[in-house]
Protein backbone atom coordinates (compact mmCIF):
# COMPACT_ATOMS: atom_id res chain seq x y z
CA UNK A 1 0.00 0.00 0.00
CA UNK A 2 1.77 3.13 -1.19
CA UNK A 3 2.03 5.99 1.24
CA UNK A 4 0.45 8.65 -0.95
CA UNK A 5 -2.55 6.47 -1.83
CA UNK A 6 -3.69 6.55 1.77
CA UNK A 7 -4.82 10.09 2.42
CA UNK A 8 -8.19 10.23 4.06
CA UNK A 9 -10.64 9.36 2.84
CA UNK A 10 -8.82 7.18 0.35
CA UNK A 11 -9.38 7.85 -3.32
CA UNK A 12 -7.72 4.57 -4.23
CA UNK A 13 -9.85 1.62 -5.30
CA UNK A 14 -9.20 -1.56 -3.33
CA UNK A 15 -9.44 -4.35 -5.87
CA UNK A 16 -11.96 -3.75 -8.64
CA UNK A 17 -15.61 -2.80 -8.95
CA UNK A 18 -16.46 -6.47 -9.36
CA UNK A 19 -13.97 -7.74 -6.76
CA UNK A 20 -13.74 -5.25 -3.87
CA UNK A 21 -10.87 -7.12 -2.22
CA UNK A 22 -7.16 -6.34 -1.94
CA UNK A 23 -4.07 -7.64 -0.16
CA UNK A 24 -1.06 -5.50 0.79
CA UNK A 25 2.21 -6.70 2.31
CA UNK A 26 4.17 -4.22 4.42
CA UNK A 27 7.83 -4.95 5.09
CA UNK A 28 11.22 -3.26 5.06
CA UNK A 29 11.19 -3.07 1.26
CA UNK A 30 7.68 -1.66 0.79
CA UNK A 31 7.60 0.43 3.96
CA UNK A 32 5.55 0.02 7.12
CA UNK A 33 3.95 3.38 7.78
CA UNK A 34 0.88 5.14 6.46
CA UNK A 35 -0.77 8.43 7.42
CA UNK A 36 -4.13 8.75 9.16
CA UNK A 37 -6.92 7.68 6.82
CA UNK A 38 -10.13 5.72 6.59
CA UNK A 39 -12.07 3.83 3.96
CA UNK A 40 -15.51 2.30 3.68
CA UNK A 41 -14.00 -1.18 3.50
CA UNK A 42 -13.20 -3.39 6.46
CA UNK A 43 -9.56 -4.25 7.07
CA UNK A 44 -7.72 -7.06 8.81
CA UNK A 45 -4.08 -6.47 9.71
CA UNK A 46 -2.17 -9.68 10.39
CA UNK A 47 1.38 -9.62 11.84
CA UNK A 48 3.57 -12.27 10.24
CA UNK A 49 6.75 -11.14 11.99
CA UNK A 50 7.46 -8.34 14.45
CA UNK A 51 5.33 -6.17 16.72
CA UNK A 52 3.38 -3.11 15.58
CA UNK A 53 1.40 -0.33 17.19
CA UNK A 54 -1.68 1.10 15.50
CA UNK A 55 -4.05 3.89 16.43
CA UNK A 56 -7.69 3.21 15.51
CA UNK A 57 -10.38 5.77 16.39
CA UNK A 58 -8.18 7.01 19.21
CA UNK A 59 -7.50 3.56 20.69
CA UNK A 60 -3.99 2.14 20.62
CA UNK A 61 -3.48 -1.50 19.66
CA UNK A 62 -0.25 -3.49 19.91
CA UNK A 63 -0.26 -6.30 17.34
CA UNK A 64 2.34 -8.99 17.87
CA UNK A 65 3.47 -11.84 15.64
CA UNK A 66 0.56 -14.21 15.01
CA UNK A 67 -2.07 -11.67 16.11
CA UNK A 68 -4.52 -9.67 14.04
CA UNK A 69 -6.32 -6.34 14.24
CA UNK A 70 -9.86 -6.18 12.86
CA UNK A 71 -10.81 -2.68 11.68
CA UNK A 72 -14.42 -1.74 11.18
CA UNK A 73 -15.69 0.21 8.19
CA UNK A 74 -14.80 3.95 8.30
CA UNK A 75 -12.36 3.50 11.19
CA UNK A 76 -9.76 6.28 11.27
CA UNK A 77 -6.43 4.49 11.62
CA UNK A 78 -2.75 5.28 11.42
CA UNK A 79 0.67 3.78 12.00
CA UNK A 80 2.28 5.79 14.86
CA UNK A 81 5.89 6.89 14.59
CA UNK A 82 7.20 4.68 17.42
CA UNK A 83 6.98 1.60 15.21
CA UNK A 84 10.46 0.36 14.52
CA UNK A 85 9.92 -3.39 14.41
CA UNK A 86 11.54 -5.41 11.64
CA UNK A 87 9.29 -7.98 10.06
CA UNK A 88 6.15 -7.94 7.96
CA UNK A 89 2.41 -7.57 8.26
CA UNK A 90 -0.42 -8.09 5.79
CA UNK A 91 -3.44 -5.86 5.25
CA UNK A 92 -6.58 -7.55 3.94
CA UNK A 93 -9.05 -4.92 2.73
CA UNK A 94 -12.57 -5.94 1.71
CA UNK A 95 -15.85 -4.17 1.15
CA UNK A 96 -19.44 -4.93 2.07
CA UNK A 97 -20.16 -5.58 -1.61
CA UNK A 98 -17.61 -8.40 -1.61
CA UNK A 99 -19.23 -9.97 1.46
CA UNK A 100 -22.83 -9.35 0.39
CA UNK A 101 -23.13 -8.90 -3.41
CA UNK A 102 -26.82 -8.07 -2.92
CA UNK A 103 -27.71 -5.67 -0.12
CA UNK A 104 -31.34 -6.74 -0.42
CA UNK A 105 -30.58 -10.42 0.19
CA UNK A 106 -32.05 -12.18 3.21
CA UNK A 107 -28.60 -12.81 4.73
CA UNK A 108 -27.58 -9.17 4.45
CA UNK A 109 -30.86 -7.79 5.79
CA UNK A 110 -31.23 -10.37 8.57
CA UNK A 111 -27.67 -10.62 9.89
CA UNK A 112 -25.66 -7.64 8.72
CA UNK A 113 -28.21 -5.27 10.28
CA UNK A 114 -27.03 -6.41 13.72
CA UNK A 115 -23.48 -5.20 13.13
CA UNK A 116 -24.04 -2.04 11.10
CA UNK A 117 -20.96 0.24 11.43
CA UNK A 118 -23.27 3.14 12.31
CA UNK A 119 -24.47 1.27 15.41
CA UNK A 120 -21.59 -0.89 16.64
CA UNK A 121 -17.81 -1.12 16.34
CA UNK A 122 -16.10 -4.38 15.47
CA UNK A 123 -12.61 -2.88 15.80
CA UNK A 124 -10.58 -5.13 18.10
CA UNK A 125 -7.39 -7.11 18.63
CA UNK A 126 -7.61 -10.83 17.90
CA UNK A 127 -4.98 -12.67 19.94
CA UNK A 128 -4.17 -16.33 20.57
CA UNK A 129 -6.70 -17.47 23.15
CA UNK A 130 -8.38 -20.83 23.65
CA UNK A 131 -11.70 -21.04 21.84
CA UNK A 132 -13.24 -19.06 19.02
CA UNK A 133 -10.45 -16.46 18.69
CA UNK A 134 -8.01 -19.22 17.79
CA UNK A 135 -10.45 -20.29 15.09
CA UNK A 136 -10.57 -16.73 13.76
CA UNK A 137 -6.78 -16.52 13.56
CA UNK A 138 -6.74 -19.83 11.69
CA UNK A 139 -9.20 -18.36 9.18
CA UNK A 140 -7.11 -15.20 8.84
CA UNK A 141 -3.92 -17.18 8.23
CA UNK A 142 -5.76 -19.18 5.59
CA UNK A 143 -7.03 -16.01 3.92
CA UNK A 144 -3.50 -14.55 3.85
CA UNK A 145 -2.29 -17.68 2.06
CA UNK A 146 -5.16 -17.56 -0.43
CA UNK A 147 -4.40 -13.91 -1.14
CA UNK A 148 -1.53 -14.80 -3.47
CA UNK A 149 -4.23 -15.73 -6.03
CA UNK A 150 -7.19 -13.70 -4.77
CA UNK A 151 -9.27 -13.81 -7.94
CA UNK A 152 -9.04 -17.60 -8.23
CA UNK A 153 -9.70 -18.06 -4.51
CA UNK A 154 -12.42 -15.39 -4.19
CA UNK A 155 -15.17 -17.78 -3.11
CA UNK A 156 -13.03 -19.44 -0.43
CA UNK A 157 -11.92 -16.00 0.83
CA UNK A 158 -15.51 -14.74 0.91
CA UNK A 159 -16.64 -17.78 2.91
CA UNK A 160 -13.77 -17.37 5.38
CA UNK A 161 -14.48 -13.64 5.85
CA UNK A 162 -18.19 -14.28 6.35
CA UNK A 163 -17.27 -16.93 8.92
CA UNK A 164 -15.16 -14.36 10.80
CA UNK A 165 -17.93 -11.76 10.66
CA UNK A 166 -20.57 -14.24 11.76
CA UNK A 167 -18.39 -15.42 14.65
CA UNK A 168 -17.91 -11.85 15.88
CA UNK A 169 -21.68 -11.36 15.62
CA UNK A 170 -22.59 -14.59 17.41
CA UNK A 171 -20.07 -13.99 20.17
CA UNK A 172 -21.29 -10.39 20.41
CA UNK A 173 -17.66 -9.31 20.21
CA UNK A 174 -18.39 -5.69 19.44
CA UNK A 175 -19.06 -2.47 21.30
CA UNK A 176 -22.27 -0.50 20.93
CA UNK A 177 -21.53 3.06 19.86
CA UNK A 178 -22.85 5.86 22.02
CA UNK A 179 -24.21 8.97 20.31
CA UNK A 180 -21.37 11.16 21.58
CA UNK A 181 -18.70 8.80 20.24
CA UNK A 182 -20.41 8.54 16.88
CA UNK A 183 -20.54 12.32 16.62
CA UNK A 184 -16.83 12.62 17.52
CA UNK A 185 -15.84 10.01 14.92
CA UNK A 186 -17.90 11.76 12.27
CA UNK A 187 -16.51 15.19 13.20
CA UNK A 188 -12.90 14.02 12.85
CA UNK A 189 -13.66 12.28 9.54
CA UNK A 190 -15.25 15.48 8.24
CA UNK A 191 -12.24 17.46 9.45
CA UNK A 192 -9.82 15.17 7.61
CA UNK A 193 -11.89 15.43 4.45
CA UNK A 194 -11.97 19.23 4.78
CA UNK A 195 -8.19 19.37 5.27
CA UNK A 196 -7.44 17.22 2.24
CA UNK A 197 -9.81 19.22 0.07
CA UNK A 198 -8.44 22.58 1.20
CA UNK A 199 -4.79 22.06 2.20
CA UNK A 200 -3.61 24.31 -0.64
CA UNK A 201 -5.51 27.29 0.75
CA UNK A 202 -5.46 29.34 3.94
CA UNK A 203 -6.45 26.68 6.47
CA UNK A 204 -6.91 27.51 10.12
CA UNK A 205 -7.87 25.32 13.06
CA UNK A 206 -10.54 27.86 14.01
CA UNK A 207 -11.99 27.77 10.50
CA UNK A 208 -12.19 23.97 10.51
CA UNK A 209 -13.87 23.97 13.93
CA UNK A 210 -16.38 26.54 12.74
CA UNK A 211 -17.20 24.42 9.69
CA UNK A 212 -18.01 21.57 12.09
CA UNK A 213 -20.03 23.87 14.39
CA UNK A 214 -17.98 22.96 17.46
CA UNK A 215 -15.63 24.96 19.68
CA UNK A 216 -11.93 25.20 18.85
CA UNK A 217 -10.85 23.60 22.15
CA UNK A 218 -13.27 20.70 21.75
CA UNK A 219 -12.13 20.14 18.17
CA UNK A 220 -8.44 20.10 19.12
CA UNK A 221 -9.16 17.71 21.99
CA UNK A 222 -11.10 15.10 19.97
CA UNK A 223 -8.75 15.39 16.97
CA UNK A 224 -5.67 14.78 19.09
CA UNK A 225 -7.31 11.92 21.01
CA UNK A 226 -8.09 10.07 17.77
CA UNK A 227 -4.99 10.82 15.70
CA UNK A 228 -2.31 11.45 18.31
CA UNK A 229 -1.34 14.84 16.83
CA UNK A 230 -2.81 18.34 16.86
CA UNK A 231 -4.79 19.58 13.83
CA UNK A 232 -2.06 22.12 13.01
CA UNK A 233 0.63 19.44 13.03
CA UNK A 234 -1.53 17.23 10.83
CA UNK A 235 -2.09 20.03 8.32
CA UNK A 236 1.65 20.70 8.11
CA UNK A 237 2.42 17.00 7.65
CA UNK A 238 -0.24 16.74 4.96
CA UNK A 239 1.31 19.64 3.07
CA UNK A 240 4.83 18.23 3.39
CA UNK A 241 3.67 14.86 2.06
CA UNK A 242 2.04 16.59 -0.89
CA UNK A 243 5.28 18.45 -1.58
CA UNK A 244 7.24 15.20 -1.51
CA UNK A 245 4.69 13.59 -3.82
CA UNK A 246 5.05 16.52 -6.23
CA UNK A 247 8.83 16.10 -6.25
CA UNK A 248 8.38 12.46 -7.18
CA UNK A 249 5.89 13.19 -9.96
CA UNK A 250 8.22 15.75 -11.51
CA UNK A 251 11.49 13.89 -11.03
CA UNK A 252 11.90 13.64 -14.81
CA UNK A 253 11.82 16.30 -17.48
CA UNK A 254 11.60 19.92 -16.40
CA UNK A 255 10.59 19.94 -12.71
CA UNK A 256 8.97 22.97 -11.07
CA UNK A 257 11.00 25.09 -8.68
CA UNK A 258 11.00 24.45 -4.93
CA UNK A 259 9.05 27.70 -4.47
CA UNK A 260 6.38 26.50 -6.90
CA UNK A 261 6.15 23.13 -5.14
CA UNK A 262 5.83 24.86 -1.77
CA UNK A 263 3.04 27.13 -3.01
CA UNK A 264 1.19 24.24 -4.64
CA UNK A 265 1.34 22.31 -1.34
CA UNK A 266 -0.17 25.21 0.59
CA UNK A 267 2.95 26.95 1.98
CA UNK A 268 2.70 30.71 1.41
CA UNK A 269 6.22 31.27 2.80
CA UNK A 270 8.98 29.40 0.94
CA UNK A 271 11.47 29.96 3.79
CA UNK A 272 9.06 28.49 6.34
CA UNK A 273 8.53 25.54 4.00
CA UNK A 274 12.28 24.96 3.74
CA UNK A 275 12.71 25.08 7.54
CA UNK A 276 9.77 22.75 8.13
CA UNK A 277 10.98 20.37 5.43
CA UNK A 278 14.49 20.17 6.85
CA UNK A 279 13.17 19.61 10.37
CA UNK A 280 11.02 16.72 9.12
CA UNK A 281 13.49 15.06 6.74
CA UNK A 282 16.94 16.22 7.86
CA UNK A 283 17.59 17.73 4.42
CA UNK A 284 16.68 20.87 2.52
CA UNK A 285 14.09 20.38 -0.26
CA UNK A 286 16.82 20.70 -2.91
CA UNK A 287 19.04 18.15 -1.18
CA UNK A 288 16.13 15.78 -0.74
CA UNK A 289 15.13 15.93 -4.40
CA UNK A 290 18.73 15.49 -5.55
CA UNK A 291 19.56 12.68 -3.11
CA UNK A 292 16.35 10.65 -3.30
CA UNK A 293 15.65 10.94 -7.00
CA UNK A 294 13.28 8.32 -8.36
CA UNK A 295 12.85 6.71 -4.93
CA UNK A 296 10.87 9.65 -3.53
CA UNK A 297 7.47 8.01 -3.86
CA UNK A 298 8.72 5.02 -1.85
CA UNK A 299 10.49 6.96 0.87
CA UNK A 300 7.72 9.39 1.80
CA UNK A 301 7.93 11.60 4.86
CA UNK A 302 10.11 10.30 7.71
CA UNK A 303 8.61 10.20 11.21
Amino acid sequence: MRLFDDFSPEDVRHGTEQLNLAFYRHDQNSGYSFPSHWHEEYEIIYAEEGTYSFLANGQRFCVRKGQALFLDSCTIHTFPKENRSAGAYISIVFGKKFLFPSSSSYICRQFYAEILPQRVSLTQLIAEEPGWKQDLLAQIRRISRLGCAAAENALAIQIALLTILDTLRREKSYSVLQNQRMLQNESVREALLYIHQNYQGDLSVRGIAQSLHISVNHFIRIFRSMLGVTPQKYIQTCRLRQAIAAMSQHSDGSPPSITEIAAEAGFSDANYFARSFKKATGMTPSQYRKTCGADLDKRGLPD
